[in-house]
């Protein structure tokens, strides 16, 4: 009788692990690394979870290229924002499907990163990525491996146009005090 039911115990133990997992998430790399000056690698990020930001912070090994840290996103409402060589920022319309290059500095060495993707602030998916060049040359992502940092929005670099308008503003003040001064 066990023998019997062991094909259909064997089935419905695997439909309840494929129905368990239909939240498909993923961050994957895209062919393999090209060099220059620099090198990169283009990364793909697909989920169930939509997401309108993203920051990568470095760990170790080759450093963000900047001020191209992110490149060529297939989203045109995409753009990245603060880089800097060990951590950057991007947003954009929410998407729950995302291509992009990350740039590194100098050669192809071990490399590993940290990837956070937020809604509104609130962190969604949380990645650590690892380069090994040894062996196989290839990418391993681990999800979820600790705590992310904040979403760079708290922590962003005004635009120059912004603090043009703030200088103007105080000079105008300035000025405004200054006649009432003199008059």
């Amino acid at each position: 009788m066990i023998r019997n039911n062991l094909p259909r115990m064997a089935a419905l133990a695997l439909a309840l692990v494929l129905v368990g997992s239909t939240a498909a998430t993923a961050l994957i790399n895209v062919g393999d690394p090209w060099t220059g000056n620099s090198w990169g690698q283009r990364f793909e990020h697909e989920t169930d979870l939509p997401f309108e930001s993203m920051r990568i912070d470095w760990v170790f090994g080759s450093d963000f290229e900047v001020p191209t840290v992110f490149e060529s996103f297939d989203d045109d409402s995409w753009r990245a924002g603060w880089e800097s060589p060990i951590l950057a920022g991007a947003r954009g319309d929410a998407s729950t499907d995302l291509e992009f290059d990350i740039i590194f500095n100098g050669d192809v060495v071990p490399t590993c990163f940290t990837l956070a993707t937020y809604l509104g602030g609130t962190a969604q998916e949380y990645y650590e990525a690892k380069y090994d060049e040894t062996g196989d040359c290839c990418w391993t992502f681990t999800a979820d491996p600790g705590t992310p940092g904040p979403d760079l929005e708290d922590g962003e670099v005004p635009e120059p146009a912004t603090l043009m308008l703030l200088g103007a503003g105080l000079v105008g003040i300035a000025g405004a005090r200054l006649r009432r001064r003199r008059g």
